[in-house]
C-alpha cells in the first residue's frame, strides 16, 4: 500500500506545485483504509 501511495503524492506534488500537495493526500489516505477495509473483509470471508 506504501509503495502505491508514494507515486501518487509524487505525481500530485508536482502537477499542483506542492500546493494543494496536503489536498491531495487527504483522498488518497482515505482511499488507501478502503482499500485496506476491503481487503481485510475479503480475507475475513475467506
Amino acid at each position: 500500500m506504501a509503495t502505491l501511495r508514494r507515486p501518487g503524492r509524487v505525481f500530485s506534488s508536482e502537477s499542483s506545485g506542492g500546493a494543494s500537495s496536503s489536498d491531495d493526500d487527504a483522498p488518497s489516505t482515505i482511499v488507501g483504509k478502503s482499500a485496506t477495509n476491503k481487503a481485510g473483509e475479503l480475507s475475513l470471508k475467506d
